[in-house]
């Protein structure tokens, strides 16, 4: 394995990689009861932006008594995910909250090894029509190319998606005005 051959670090090299710490997707959901809708609102786009992060979908509605209800996703880097949650609960009564952490290590490592190796069959064929001379040959290669070439975006979104849902937490906070 590619872990065996680094020398020279010890513990590191027979525990589990570094990447273990950054392959984990954090997701949390917060309903809260607040006073003041807009205020609140206020303190959790603060909070997501001073912590690194941004305010993703946004949308605000009144029930029929009049009272506002938004629900905001927040992206925050998931080493301030709890910080931020913390912050988020303060903010009014916690009605209900869900908070989920799923290991991907695996899958990245997995999608991480296919690219490099997607990365070598498009080189590969790329060098075979280079040395084509037949008709017949070049357009059976760039075929065979253009697949190779579909496979490896994809394969890159992928991994795109993994390290975007791993390094950014999310959290959707639900704030609805406080009963009268």
């Amino acid at each position: 394995s590619a872990r065996n051959g680094r020398a020279g670090n010890g513990a590191a090299a027979r525990g589990t990689p570094k990447l273990t710490t950054n392959a984990i997707i954090r997701t949390a959901s917060l309903t809260v009861e607040v006073e003041d809708v807009p205020k609140a609102l206020d303190a959790a786009r603060t909070a997501a932006e001073d912590a690194g992060g941004y305010v993703g979908d946004e949308t605000t509605s009144r029930d029929t008594d009049g009272h506002e209800q938004t629900r905001v996703v927040l992206r925050v880097p998931t080493e301030k995910y709890d910080e931020v949650l913390a912050g988020l609960q303060g903010t009014g009564r916690v009605v209900d909250r869900t908070a989920k952490a799923a290991d991907v290590t695996d899958q990245v490592v997995d999608v991480d090894s296919r690219v490099k190796s997607q990365r070598a069959s498009v080189a590969r064929i790329r060098a075979l029509m280079e040395k084509a001379t037949k008709l017949s040959d070049v357009v059976a290669l760039e075929g065979e190319l253009s697949g190779r070439q579909a496979d490896l975006e994809a394969l890159l979104a992928r991994q795109a998606s993994l390290k975007d849902r791993t390094s950014l937490a999310t959290i959707t906070v639900s704030l609805s005005e406080t009963p009268v």
